[in-house]
């Protein structure tokens, strides 16, 4: 889904004066809010409408007036804004709240203390479901122990590159979040959390190596979780669930997809047979295991191990819906499990690329 050099932040140059927010400001939160994918359009909507009007003072019946949404959407697309940072109360008169519009640098970048984290995990919660304060102190407690766990986890990453990334809140928020399996913060996981990561990808600084390797081991540790991982071979449902093609345990949808990636395996070995008896290919670098883990690809075994699941996965163009689905990225997890595999990826898209231009 973002490439390794555009996932770094977005340069902003503030131009805000005399504390109102600048045309120039307003057009860059807003950009940077419909890039958030765990927000509704109702929420948007919420958050331009005090972009722009939250000196006059509005209730939230008046908001909801305004923008035709109800009373108790505007104030669940509230909790959400206050939840992720991009607004916080200011002070409260008469029933009236007014709010102030976080700064670009830390808007969508949700707070890591008590209260930050109890108004996130309760996102999710409804009545008697909502974490209290008395509960998030436990949770707290857990957030505390949670480094000396992940050093043990990890035991084979260096203890100060652990730290190194403990010491990001926003990094550390993700991890302790996949690895937790308190059920009072499952409800935020399963509705929030892969969009987070993405959106955190973006524009909290979290992109680092031993973040990623931290990330897959706990993403991968807790199979019970992620049902695509939870034996050691795959079946081609796997693979056209991970496509979101519909009805993929019809078997009419199953053979008609076989029909066609075979079609495209043979269609990428005869174009690698072909490149290979050229000289003026000479100067690409070889696939060579890509091409024999293509080869070895056999529908009729109905199983594949995860290095034929992920070629599968890359010569369907499941890419980006994979990454959504499993909430990591393609190239990345590709790397950690076989560095090899992920730069024959990339060849493989030159190769593609000289060979249309023949």
């Amino acid at each position: 889904m973002f490439k390794e050099n555009n996932t770094k932040n977005v340069e902003h140059h503030n131009k805000t004066i005399g504390g109102s927010i600048s045309d120039y400001d307003k057009i860059d939160l807003i950009n940077k809010l419909m890039l958030d994918r765990r927000l509704s359009a109702g929420d948007m909507k919420v958050y331009i409408f005090l972009l722009n009007f939250n000196n006059l003072k509005y209730t939230q019946e008046q908001i909801a007036k305004e923008l035709s949404l109800s009373r108790m959407n505007v104030s669940k697309s509230i909790s959400k804004l206050i939840a992720f940072n991009y607004i916080s109360i200011d002070k409260k008169m008469l029933g009236v709240s007014e709010y102030k519009i976080i700064e670009y640098k830390n808007s969508g970048i949700s707070k890591t203390d008590t209260d930050g984290l109890l108004k996130l995990f309760n996102l999710e919660s409804k009545g008697s479901d909502k974490i209290s304060s008395s509960q998030m102190l436990d949770i707290m407690d857990n957030w505390k122990k949670f480094d000396k766990e992940l050093i043990s986890i990890c035991s084979n990453v260096p203890y100060s590159a652990i730290n190194a990334i403990l010491n990001n809140p926003n990094s550390k928020l993700i991890l302790f979040a996949t690895y937790s399996g308190d059920m009072r913060i499952e409800a935020f996981k399963e509705r929030y959390l892969n969009n987070l990561v993405e959106f955190y990808l973006r524009f909290a600084n979290i992109y680092d190596e031993v973040f990623f390797e931290l990330y897959y081991t706990l993403l991968f540790r807790d199979k019970d979780s992620m049902n695509l991982f939870n034996s050691k071979y795959f079946t081609i449902e796997d693979v056209i669930s991970c496509g979101d093609i519909l009805h993929a345990n019809d078997i009419r949808v199953s053979k008609k997809f076989k029909q066609d990636t075979e079609s495209k395996i043979k269609q990428i070995d005869e174009m690698y047979k072909y490149m290979r008896s050229d000289d003026k290919y000479d100067d690409l670098e070889l696939i060579d295991d890509l091409i024999y883990t293509i080869r070895r690809i056999d529908f009729r075994n109905k199983k594949f191990t995860l290095e034929e699941f992920l070629v599968l996965i890359y010569i369907n163009n499941f890419n980006t819906k994979f990454e959504r689905k499993i909430g990591l990225l393609f190239y990345k997890f590709v790397s950690a499990f076989n560095k090899t595999l992920a730069e024959e990826f990339n060849r493989l898209h030159i190769m593609k690329i000289r060979y249309q231009d023949k």
